[in-house]
């Protein structure tokens, strides 16, 4: 199978996208992106948000890693022999995700540096339109439920943040050259 690069996207209250069937058929303002690609630049794009680079519009855009973002694209199973293998693989999802085809949860990644592969063979109907969903958390919510470290963090902000505990991007969290996004 080729790669997919053709998706919609669309935001939620954190935990309410699968309730909404977001997996699957959910209704709503979805925004067409091209993957590889970035929530931001297709928000961007669509005119939902202001560059965050430009003015203050950092703080405008706060808003966005707050929210639980889906991202979703279809495709046709192709013809797989019996000895052939069928996987999902993913390089580079950013950082706490859960994979669904067709509904179904087949992985969650919780490392942004790492390459994600899930095998799909046993839910592959050839010839069939499948939904292949994927739910991004929002990075300081997956991080409530992990203990604090018993050493110090080199600051306070970094502790109660607990953002040093997960392998995303640091610079994400701002630094003296970048934005908090």
């Amino acid at each position: 199978m080729s790669r997919l690069d053709r998706w919609e996207l669309l935001d939620f209250d954190p935990g309410k996208g699968l309730e909404a069937n977001a997996a699957t058929d959910a209704a709503g303002d979805w925004i067409s992106v091209v993957a590889p690609g970035d929530t931001y630049v297709s928000l961007i794009g669509a005119g939902r948000l202001q560059h965050p680079f430009q003015g203050r519009a950092e703080e405008a855009a706060a808003w966005v890693r707050d929210r639980e973002w889906w991202w979703r694209t279809t495709f046709d199973a192709p013809s797989i022999g019996v000895d052939e293998t069928a996987e999902l693989v993913f390089e580079g999802l950013d950082t706490f995700a859960s994979i669904y085809l067709d509904g179904i949860l087949v992985g969650r990644t919780d490392n942004m540096f790492r390459r994600y592969a899930f095998d799909i063979r046993q839910q592959l109907q050839t010839g069939a339109r499948h939904t292949l969903a994927i739910c991004f958390d929002p990075p300081a919510l997956a991080a409530v439920d992990m203990p604090l470290p018993v050493w110090s963090a080199f600051t306070d902000r970094v502790s109660r943040s607990k953002r040093n505990l997960m392998r995303k991007a640091q610079f994400g969290w701002g630094w003296d050259w970048g934005p908090d996004l």
